[in-house]
Order: structure tokens, then sequence, then C-alpha cells
């Protein structure tokens, strides 16, 4: 039984592939010959009008070395990168680095209201 996704999951998945292939510096069909899968399955992917199985999915995320998430277009490769080396570190060195982070990135929430943004009425 085939699972419904939604196309803008389909569409991000198509860019995220063709975004690998290309860093990866193989063509489309080279990916469907190294999977040992249909070039037509894996062009159809690529133009957003089907989704692979979860079988399939494991084995891209495998080739490419990425989380589900990049391949779904959640996360960049940057982040992936980010994630990676971050995974790697002791718990103390990632404190550090999530304070580095917090420094550096300011919290706020989007209907945040300053008293300089309130109108006098």
């Amino acid at each position: 039984m085939a699972t419904k996704i939604n196309s803008r999951i389909r569409q991000q998945f198509a860019i995220s592939i063709a975004k690998l292939a290309l860093e990866r510096g193989v063509t489309l069909k080279e990916l469907a010959d190294i999977l040992n899968l249909s070039y037509s399955g894996v062009s159809r992917w690529t133009r957003g009008e089907t989704f692979p199985t979860p079988e399939v999915i494991d084995k891209l995320q495998d080739y490419f070395k990425v989380p589900i998430a990049q391949l779904l277009g959640e996360i960049t490769s940057l982040e992936s990168g980010i994630l990676k080396v971050v995974s790697q570190l002791d718990q103390d060195d990632k404190v550090k680095v999530l304070d580095f982070a917090l420094q550096h990135v300011p919290l706020t929430t989007p209907n945040q209201n300053t008293d300089s943004d309130k109108s006098n009425t």
C-alpha cells in the first residue's frame, strides 16, 4: 500500500536528491545504477511525481551519508554537518557550543513587543 506524501514534501525531496547527486558528482542514471533502481523511478522522484519507499530512503541515506531530515529538505548540508560534528562532542563541549550559539542568536518571540513599539493613543 502506497503512502500518500504531500506535494511540498515530494518537491523538497526532489530538490534534495538533485542537489546531493550534483554534490557527489553523479548523474541520476548513475545513482539509479549504484542503488540498483530504475532510472525512470529516480527521475520521477526528482520531478516530484513520486516518492520512494522507506527501504529506498534507507539506501539513499547510506549512499549520501545524510540524515532523513536533509533528504526531506528540512535541514541543509551545512546544518547536517554541524549536527554531525556536535554529536561527536562530549557533554561538556556540547554545553559550550550551545552557550556560544545562544550568545550569537537573539532569542525573541515573533509577537514580543517592547515599550517603544507601543503607540500612545
